[in-house]
Parts: C-alpha cells; structure tokens; sequence
C-alpha cells in the first residue's frame, strides 16, 4: 500500500511539471513531501532529487537545480548505478550551458558521453539500447555546445551523430531537435538555405507530435534566417506565432529570444520606439533568469536602437553594459575551468572505478520493466485522449464548415427568390414597352452586375468593406429604378474608415436595407428616404440602416391582413450567420432594431445598427 501511494505521488508530480509551467511550484511540493514517504528507497529518492532539478531549471533557477542535480548524481555514485550517473552529469552540463559557462558544460557533456558509450557496450539489450540514446544526447548537447561557440563544424559532425542514432530507434521528438540544431550550424555558416529547410522538417514533426516547445523554437528560428534574407514581414510573423505560443506555455527563457527577435526586426524597418518596448520586455525577464547570453542580446539590442535614434548616451550606456555581460560570461567560464581543472584528477578516478562497477553489477530487471511499463502505459493513454480529442474537433468543424454552407446557400436564395427576379424582370419589360432604351440598358446592366457579385461574394467568407457598399449601392440603385423614384438613400462612410481595408461577412448589409424597403417604405403614402451611415466607435463600426417608413408594428398589421404570398427569410438567415461566426471565433457581431417614434408617440420609421469588430491596423 505504501509503495502503491509513492508511485501515485511520484506520477502526479511528473504530470505536474509537464503539462504547466505554472505547476512546477505544485510538482516541487509534491515531491518534497514524497521523499519523506520513499527515504529508503534510494533509486526513487535520487530520482525525485532529479526531477525537483529539472522544474528549478525550467523556471531559470538554475543554482537550486545544480543543488538537486548534484544530489542525485551523489546517491546514483554510491548506488553504482553509472546509467543514472550519466544521465545527473548530462543534467549538470546542459544547466552550465543555460549560465553560459560553455567550457565547464563541455567537459560534462564528454564526460556523460564516455559513461554512455561504456554502457551501450554491455551484454544487456536494455541497457545497451539506452545507452545507445544516451550517446545520442550527449553528441546533441555538444554539438549545441560548439554552436554557442561558433565552431559550427565540429557542431555539424555532433549533429550527424545524434540523428543517425535517433533514426536508428525513430525517435521523431530527438530527430526534430536535431534537425533544428543542424539549421542553427547552417545559420552560423551563412548557409541558409540549407538552415531553412532543416528547420521546416523540425517544425513538421513538431506539429505532428503536438510539441508547443519545439514549435515554438523553431518559429524563432525560421523568423532568424529571414531577417538574414531580409524577408520582415514573414519573419515577424514567425516570431509572433513564437510569442503566442511561449505566453501560453510559460517557457520566459524563450519568450526573451522572440521579443529580442521582434526589436531586431522593428529596429531594421526604423521603428525604433517599439524595438526598445519589446527589448526592454525581453531584458526583464532575461535578468529575472540570470541568463546571460539573453541579458547581453538585450543590451545589445538596445544600444542599437539608441544609435538608430540618436540618442548616444543611451547608445553608450547600454553597450558598456553589453560589454561587462560579454567579459563577465568569458571571466566565469574561464574560472570554472580552472576549478574543474584542479578536481579532474579526483573526478577521472571516481569516473573509471564507476566503469568498473558498472560492468560487475547488474540493475533490477524487474524495477525498470515496471517503470518503463508504467511511462509507455501514461504515454499510451495522455495519446489516445488526444486523438480523440483531435477527432471531435475535427467533426466540430466539419459539421460547422457545413452549417455555413448552407446558410450561405439560403442566404443566397433568398436573396434571388422569384418575387425580386420576377419583378426585375417585369420592371425590365415596361422600360422596353416604353422604348427607353437607356433605362433598359441601366436597369439590365445593373440587374447583371448584382447577379454576378450575388454569385461571387456568397462564396467568400469575407470581402471588404468598399466591395460591400458597392453591391449595397447596385441593390438599391436597382430597386429604386424598379420602384420609379418610391424612394431616395443615401450611403455615408467615415472619413477615417479605410474601406479596402476593414474586412466583414459578405451581403450582411443588404437584408436590413431590403427589410426597410419591402415592409417600411413601399406602404407608405408618399415617397421615403433611407439613410445608411457607418462611423467607426472605438475598435468597430458601427453600420445604422435608417428608414421613414411605417415602422414595424403598422408593418405587422398590413402583413396579417393580407394572404401570404411570400416569406421574407433575410433577416433570420443574419442571425443564423452570425450565431455561425461566433461559432466559429471568426467575428462578434451584433444588431440592434430601433423603433423610432415621434413626439406624438406614433411611428416614424425604424433604424437598425450592425456593430462589427474591426482589428486596428
């Protein structure tokens, strides 16, 4: 029952640190109080002590992580358990490398390296296999290593060596990353078009598992070789997509490089102003890291933008500070090679009489084929819920996709129903009685031209607001010839609304108008005016349809009076639309229907106002 409640723990802790950044203080607690319940189970307190290192490095703690990394590598020692030992000396260099202390990262990383290669060379397939993929990680942390360095060569030949392993066993998730880190060499070479395509086949298998991290690493870097190829807009888009995505997951550390990426690119289209809002961000939270090589692209960056503006002693400023951060990082790594110099004796001897243990003892067969059972059982089922997932909003979306063809379909019918073609038709027919040549060319060459955009614009999601307004123009035009002066409009747009620009839904306009002159307009009396204004409030429009008409209560009356011949279906195929819209997170849009009323209390027409989201541009 005991070891039953420590497993449950130790798994709750594990999901815990990888689904969240924002649970990693959860999982620390969790496993704190863990090691009270497992205090003489030693394999499983070294990997707890392994674990709480991980989520302090993740959150850019990185002395508390070393502190856990280097009691697990301390217990894993005495234990002679070298596949463990290799694994806590991986963990410390890959820390060293986050503090930029790349010399004293590299011996880790060879030192791990040698363990591994010692362990893949064992009788036992197990072990031999994982040892096997270690050598693999080890070649990719050195090669990542020798990048940060710019020896990209030897970076190259590291590389190679990983993915041919990770091939070797398929391993997509580690042949994503090596893929990335052979375009960073290529980066480094000036080869970019070579970088370029290495980084789209990381980002495929990064889509295609799922992995937010690695997505977002490697918009960061198609956004880089961009700004090489000097191609900004994409690879602004790029580093925004990398932004969104390391805001959702917490991963600070990165989300400095995409607001440093962002600066690079404004201060390269002049806009200085901004560079220094999104560098300024960006250096906040590398100095809340203390990640150096993140603090001097922040001070770098800086005293770019300054020079750019002509502000010199800020420009100074910032890159004297630059200047210490560069030495600072060179002065520690040198003095940690120093330190490892003089313990190197100690730490090789310790090192081979771990060998030696290594090839005497063997691990328990039974304790690792139940956890790796218990790991590839959580894989499994955390995967198939995401299938299913996947699945239901994939048909979520079909049956919406569906939906809006329909409605558009309708909207389209009702639109060219009988009665409005039939009386085109008719009203075509009395201005060719009437030998008006001109009128019948006008009246025919509209009556097409608003067919065709009919046909047109029912297939689009959206169109632009100057497309809108001129069918809304031709719709009209149309019906006041057909009705011979019945009415006047007039359309009215804000000067300071771009209409090529602000997109809407297609036709959403043209049923509120039709509505105002079938029911308000043509039962009264004398003739009418419909006004149509649009103004912009705030970050919408605000789009009012205004008649004199009869207004919707007299309205009713005559309809009930009279046999029904016709059902006007425009307005509630609007409102289907627009529940579909707000479905389909596409748009908010709104209507209201206003009765206006005199000061007699009696009616004196109707207004209806279209509120549309708009983005600023």
């Amino acid at each position: 029952m005991k070891n039953s409640l420590a497993i449950f723990f130790f798994i709750l802790a594990h999901f815990a640190f990888y689904t969240s950044k924002a649970q990693n203080n959860v999982a620390i607690d969790s496993l704190q109080i863990l090691l009270e319940s497992t205090i003489e189970d030693q394999t499983r307190v070294a990997s707890i002590y392994r674990t709480i290192g991980i989520n302090y490095k993740s959150q850019g703690k990185y002395n508390k992580a070393l502190k856990y990394h280097f009691i697990a590598l301390e217990i894993n020692r005495e234990m002679g358990d070298s596949l463990a030992v290799a694994r806590n000396i991986m963990d410390i260099g890959i820390v060293r490398d986050h503090q930029a202390r790349y010399a004293n990262a590299l011996d880790y990383f060879f030192k791990a390296l040698k363990l591994y290669e010692a362990i893949a060379s064992l009788p036992d397939e197990a072990l031999a296999k994982s040892g096997k993929i270690g050598i693999a990680k080890a070649h990719g942390n050195i090669g990542v290593n020798y990048n940060y360095q710019q020896r990209y060569a030897l970076a190259i030949e590291h590389f190679t060596k990983s993915l041919e392993i990770k091939k070797q066993f398929e391993l997509q998730d580690g042949i994503a990353i090596s893929y990335s880190n052979l375009a960073s060499s290529h980066v480094g070479l000036g080869n970019y078009s070579e970088a370029r395509g290495y980084y789209q086949r990381s980002l495929e298998i990064a889509e295609k598992l799922g992995n937010q991290r690695g997505i977002g690493i490697n918009f960061i870097k198609l956004g880089e070789v961009c700004i090489q190829e000097n191609e900004f807009d994409e690879g602004m888009k790029y580093y925004l997509s990398a932004l969104e995505i390391q805001e959702q997951t917490g991963d600070r550390k990165m989300m400095s490089n995409s607001l440093n990426g962002i600066a690079d690119l404004f201060i390269r289209q002049g806009k200085t102003e901004k560079a220094i809002e999104y560098l300024e961000r960006g250096l906040l939270i590398a100095q809340q890291l203390g990640a150096k090589k993140e603090i001097q692209n922040g001070y770098y960056g800086l005293s770019q933008a300054y020079i750019q503006m002509n502000d010199y002693q800020n420009a100074y400023k910032f890159h004297r500070q630059y200047a210490e951060v560069k030495d600072s990082i060179f002065t520690d790594e040198s003095a940690q090679k120093l330190a490892e110099m003089q313990a190197l004796f100690e730490s090789e001897k310790k090192e081979r009489e771990i060998e030696i243990l290594t090839k005497d003892q063997k691990l328990k067969d039974a304790e690792i084929e139940f956890r790796n059972a218990l790991i590839i059982g959580i894989i499994l089922i955390l995967g198939l819920l995401f299938l299913v997932y996947n699945r239901y909003k994939a048909k979520q979306k079909i049956a919406l996709d569906k939906q809006m063809a329909d409605i558009r379909q309708k909207s389209l019918i009702a639109l060219m129903n009988p009665h409005f073609t039939f009386n085109s038709l008719q009203s075509i027919q009395n201005v060719v009685i009437k030998r008006d040549v001109l009128a019948t060319t006008a009246f025919i060459s509209k009556f097409a031209d608003l067919m065709r955009m009919t046909l047109e614009y029912s297939q689009k999601d959206t169109i632009s607001l100057s497309e809108e307004l001129i069918f809304l123009e031709l719709y009209i035009g149309l019906e006041a010839l057909r009705f011979e002066g019945k009415f006047k409009y007039s359309i009215n747009l804000d000067s300071s609304i771009d209409g090529d620009i602000v997109e809407i839904p297609p036709m959403l306009i043209q049923p509120f108008v039709e509505n105002s002159i079938n029911h308000g307009l043509l039962h009264k009396s004398s003739n009418g005016t419909i006004d149509i204004n649009i103004i912009r409030v705030n970050s919408s429009i605000v789009c009012s349809v205004q008649d004199d008409g009869i207004g919707r209560k007299k309205a009713e009356e005559l309809k009930s009076k009279r046999p029904k011949k016709h059902h006007s279906f425009g307005i509630k195929l609007t409102e289907e639309r627009l529940e579909l819209l707000k479905l389909g997170g596409k748009a908010k849009i709104g209507f209201e229907i206003i009765d206006l009323i005199d000061g007699d209390g009696e009616s004196k027409g109707t207004k209806v106002e279209i509120t549309i989201p708009i983005k600023d541009s």
